[in-house]
């Protein structure tokens, strides 16, 4: 997907309007790759509330050890997606000089797959039916969409 966009928006980094156009689409992407992973989460309920009747752990332990876990996954998504849109759009001012800047953006995707990834797992929490949790999310990530301010505008926006 990286090399997809990467080259739709090949060296448009001096066009302000298509560095928008690809953070907005980096970020959602992103949200995606969150939600599909949530799906996976159903079928450990059941041994989630097995251990957790037997009480062998406290469910704090539960939640920060599957966050810790999906670390490694969203930072090889960000870094193989997030290079590759870095540096084919050219969003690297001065040819490189600006190395923090990649880091920033790094940084960006990776806070953005982390947090809609743990925002989503809610959904695996409240219901119960998997198609059920995916519409939700899907309502959810439209209304990322809607308030995020890049397909509506603020200034198109009446008083």
């Amino acid at each position: 997907m990286g090399l997809v966009a990467g080259t739709l928006f090949w060296q448009q980094g001096d066009n302000p309007n298509s560095v928008i156009a690809i953070l907005f689409q980096s970020m959602f992407f992103s949200c995606v790759g969150a939600m599909v992973l949530i799906t996976k989460q159903f079928p450990a309920r059941s041994i989630y509330y097995k251990h957790q009747d037997a009480n062998f752990f406290p469910t704090w332990t539960y939640v920060v050890g599957r966050s810790v876990a999906s670390v490694p996954t969203a930072l090889l998504d960000a870094v193989g997606y997030g290079t590759i849109i870095y540096w084919f759009v050219g969003l690297a001012w001065d040819d490189g000089a600006n190395i923090s800047s990649y880091f920033m953006f790094m940084f960006l995707i990776l806070l953005t797959a982390l947090t809609t990834g743990l925002f989503f797992s809610i959904f695996t929490g409240v219901v119960k039916v998997v198609t059920i949790a995916q519409s939700c999310m899907s309502i959810t990530a439209i209304l990322f969409v809607l308030f995020s301010g890049f397909t509506v505008q603020p200034d198109v926006i009446p008083k």
